[in-house]
């Protein structure tokens, strides 16, 4: 009995101890744990029915399988990224191709403007309005260094007759007068010729017209006295001063002219008869008989550039001016009014490089034309003409260009024939100034074109005629002007 009751202690025991889970318990006694496949009850009974303890790793991933996971999830991570690379690398190229599609237009488009400079350079069309130009002819400057040749190649291929060569002096320019065989217009040649890469530059051939109007009134004379002109000593006569008059022919067969004239240019070539315009400004300076200049003893270059209908063209412009001053002009008075002119333009500035001084004549298209050249082209001094009372004459052109007037209005002054007439106009106005200017530079022969222009604007004075016609535009007074020079030489 005792011994069945210790077994059954026991039993209950290693029960207790199973069911805790307690592990290894029953490894301590050296015996085969219950529930083990081979183990059977230590009772002698049959296997125990209970299920396997669980290993110690149970629940835990396989190695293989993490490894594998990685493997996958770096493929994918790698994937991805080559993606993002190529998805850079297309959007890279796409802005590189924008890019330079953008520069690519920024090249073409200044490649077209500076194609469009360049044509402008060689020349405009003139506007479809204009009419002040020989129809169908151009003027043309051909690149330096191009053989006669191919000048001639370039005259055959737009169908044009060589008409004039002229070589200027003062800038070195060689212009080529050429006419349409076929009568195509002047604007259409200008554009035509400008797309030439052998043509430097290509114009009209503007026409100027001289302005100057005759009269028939009967008043007496006023010019030199409201110029303050005949109080002048023996010295005040622009003794030995060149005054160049580029207008038309000048009859220096007239007594009031006898010996004034001192040598002649025929830019036009044409025969012609003096005409009366050329005649009347070259007395304004240098008249010295029944009618009397403001510059008696100065000596005229008379410069041919206009025809006997009072026309002249740039062309002949551009020779006569270059003649004067190759031939000594100190002063170089333009009576005529035109439009705007690049080959013109250039070659005044070049003579005020040379300190020639330019008068020119305001025009007579009224307050309300637009500014004409030469009078507004920089550095030349324009004119308008005033009347008996000191006003401004109606025909004169305005603008800020204009700031000093001279008589004008009915001035009785030499005509052809030894005869004398009325003529009013800025042409007249102009010639008193040019004159003006001789005895200037008699008394100070360095002086320059902008201290001639002060000198005027300081010594002029006020128009007698108030109001805003007259507002900014002061008349010449010659002793003032002469004797404020006197002085300023005096003081050096």
């Amino acid at each position: 009995m005792r011994i069945i009751l210790s077994r059954l202690g026991f039993s209950i025991i290693a029960c207790t101890l199973a069911l805790s889970g307690a592990p290894g318990a029953w490894a301590a006694g050296g015996e085969v744990p219950p529930g083990s496949p081979t183990g059977e009850s230590p009772y002698g009974g049959p296997p125990s029915r209970e299920p396997a303890a669980r290993s110690p790793v149970a629940g835990r991933r396989d190695p293989g399988s993490l490894q594998r996971r990685a493997r996958k999830q770096d493929a994918a991570a790698a994937q991805r990224a080559a993606q993002e690379r190529r998805a850079g690398q297309e959007r890279r190229a796409r802005q590189e191709q924008l890019a330079q599609q953008r520069r690519d237009a920024q090249l073409a488009a200044a490649a077209r403007a500076e194609a469009r400079r360049a044509q402008r350079a060689r020349g405009a069309p003139p506007a479809a309005s204009e009419t002040r130009l020989r129809p169908s002819e151009v003027l043309a400057m051909t690149r330096s260094g191009l053989s006669q040749g191919a000048i001639d190649a370039l005259v055959a291929r737009h169908r044009l007759s060589a008409i004039d060569v002229s070589q200027m002096t003062l800038t070195g320019e060689v212009w080529r007068l050429w006419r349409a065989n076929d009568n195509r217009s002047t604007r259409a040649l200008v554009l035509e010729l400008s797309r030439e890469r052998g043509i430097a530059r290509v114009q009209p051939n503007f026409v100027y017209a001289l302005a100057q109007n005759g009269s028939d009134a009967a008043l007496p004379q006023y010019a030199l006295q409201r110029l303050h002109a005949e109080g002048f000593d023996a010295g005040a006569r622009g003794e030995g001063v060149r005054v160049a008059v580029v207008d038309s022919l000048i009859d220096d067969n007239h007594p009031d002219l006898n010996a004034s004239v001192e040598t002649k240019f025929d830019a036009v070539g044409a025969q012609s008869q003096p005409h009366n315009h050329g005649t009347a400004v070259a007395g304004t300076i240098a008249a010295h008989g029944a009618v009397r200049g403001i510059a008696p003893a100065a000596r005229i270059l008379a410069v041919r550039a206009f025809d006997a209908a009072a026309q002249g063209a740039t062309l002949a412009i551009l020779k006569g001016v270059d003649w004067a001053v190759a031939h000594g002009a100190r002063v170089v008075n333009m009576s005529f009014a035109g439009p705007a002119d690049p080959a013109l333009a250039r070659l005044l500035q070049a003579a005020i490089a040379r300190n020639v001084l330019l008068i020119a004549a305001s025009g007579n298209a009224g307050p309300k034309s637009p500014p004409l050249y030469p009078a507004a082209d920089p550095g030349v001094i324009a004119v308008a003409a005033s009347d008996t009372a000191d006003s401004v004459y109606a025909g004169s052109v305005r603008g800020p260009h204009v700031r000093l007037a001279a008589p004008g209005v009915d001035v009785l002054l030499p005509a052809v024939d030894g005869k004398y007439d009325l003529q009013t106009g800025t042409s007249v106005a102009a010639g008193f100034v040019s004159g003006l200017a001789a005895l200037v530079v008699q008394r100070e022969p360095t002086i320059n074109q902008d201290a001639l222009r002060k000198l005027f604007l300081r010594t002029a004075q006020p128009l007698a005629a108030a109001g805003a016609a007259n507002a900014d535009i002061g008349l010449v007074n010659a002793q003032r002007a002469v004797e404020r020079r006197e002085k300023a030489g005096a003081g050096r």
